[in-house]
């Protein structure tokens, strides 16, 4: 998908402690690091409806095996080259690539 040269503006957290119904609503994409713990709390009760509503990404490095506990969540793993770091740009273009194109086809609304 092309871009649409529109410039957005993304919040990044750390927590979602203190989301209310209007956050849940904008949540776009989260990044896992393979443990359910990490979605305690959450209005989801389960990482696989977590994966549903929005984009999963799942960073690590490009010869690592995935955690298996991920295999169920409908996430995509962000590889992340060990010993070719040059790539990095790459990596993170393939990134908003991906959100973008999660946006297109969940969020339309958000491109208004």
């Amino acid at each position: 998908m092309p871009s649409t040269g529109q410039n957005m503006r993304f919040r990044v957290v750390d927590s979602v402690q203190d989301f209310g119904e209007a956050d849940w609503n904008s949540l776009v994409c989260v990044f896992t690091q393979g443990a359910a713990w990490q979605f305690k709390n959450w209005i989801w009760k389960s990482p696989e409806e977590v994966f549903q509503n929005c984009l999963g990404m799942y960073p690590k490095h490009q010869d690592e095996q995935p955690k298996e506990s991920t295999r169920t969540w409908g996430i995509s793993p962000l590889d992340i080259e060990r010993n070719k770091r040059h790539m990095d740009r790459a990596t993170v273009v393939g990134l908003w690539s991906s959100i973008e194109q999660f946006m297109a086809r969940n969020k339309p609304d958000f491109f208004m």
